[in-house]
């Protein structure tokens, strides 16, 4: 994965076009809709798979802590790819589409 400084008065730091900002908005959008339904915040051990849907949901609310963490940190890189897999995670469980994903990622959504 390449990361990059944009340029210009306002440079943010960017991981393919994704601006720390977008990131902090699509978690923050994820995390809302998550608390929304009532799914509580609960790590799932890493050494276990995960078979409940319950489960899945609860450890994608435990990871939002850690990106907005690792963005403090400047551990952009690393932020964004656990927003790669919160993003694949709310595809595969049926809650969000690849062409709202898509948007969120975009710094002009349609």
């Amino acid at each position: 994965m390449r990361s990059h400084q944009s340029t210009g008065p306002s440079a943010q730091f960017e991981v393919l076009g994704v601006t720390k900002e977008q990131i902090l908005a699509a978690i923050e959008k994820y995390n809302q809709l998550l608390s929304h339904q009532g799914v509580p915040v609960l790590e799932h051990p890493h050494d276990v798979s995960c078979v409940t849907r319950a489960g899945a949901l609860t450890h994608l609310r435990s990871m939002f802590p850690e990106i907005y963490l690792f963005l403090d940190q400047g551990k952009t890189e690393k932020a964004f790819r656990w927003l790669g897999f919160v993003q694949g995670a709310l595809w595969a469980l049926g809650l969000m589409t690849i062409e709202q994903l898509r948007n969120d990622n975009r710094s002009d959504p349609p």
